[in-house]
């Protein structure tokens, strides 16, 4: 994957890569290096990325005045719930946003009030839309830090 301004060797960092060099670190007892323009671009890039952040949060704070939102409980059901019902909606509520990014055909222009209703057991079958998530983004970072094709690799760590 070439890019104009970085090379192309910046993106091939895999677990496999990186185990190597922790273990040739282990046993010569010195430092590797890597190659000092990769220094120089991951600190760039590593550096706008942490002033963007701040600045952002920086506004929000701004913005919302050092105070957190209060939520009523018709606002936010979920919240006010207790364990496992609280944990359990909010982990169904992952898998269902993820849902309606792909497929964002059931949208709706206020989810308060109850219009998703709370997950209250282990045995509810929308617990396998979270499983299947997870399983999901599990395989999916096993086959980026595992694989050796790197253009796949590169493109699930992407």
């Amino acid at each position: 994957m070439q890019s104009r301004h970085y090379p192309s060797n910046n993106y091939d960092w895999r677990v496999p890569d990186i185990v190597s060099l922790m273990m040739r670190w282990i046993l010569n007892r010195k430092p590797v290096s890597t190659s000092a323009s990769w220094n120089r671009y991951a600190t760039r890039r590593l550096l706008s990325l942490l002033s963007c952040t701040v600045l952002l949060l920086v506004a929000r704070l701004h913005i919302m005045g050092a105070k957190l939102p209060v939520f009523t409980r018709f606002d936010n059901p979920a919240s006010v719930s207790g364990w496992p019902t609280r944990h359990l909606t909010y982990q169904y509520l992952i898998a269902l946003n993820l849902w309606l990014l792909i497929f964002p055909c059931d949208l709706c222009c206020d989810w308060t009030m109850g219009t998703i209703p709370l997950v209250e057991s282990v045995l509810d079958e929308r617990n396998l839309a979270t499983l299947c998530l997870y399983v999901f983004l599990c395989a999916v970072c096993y086959v980026a830090a595992f694989s050796s094709n790197r253009t796949h690799s590169v493109a699930l760590i992407m």
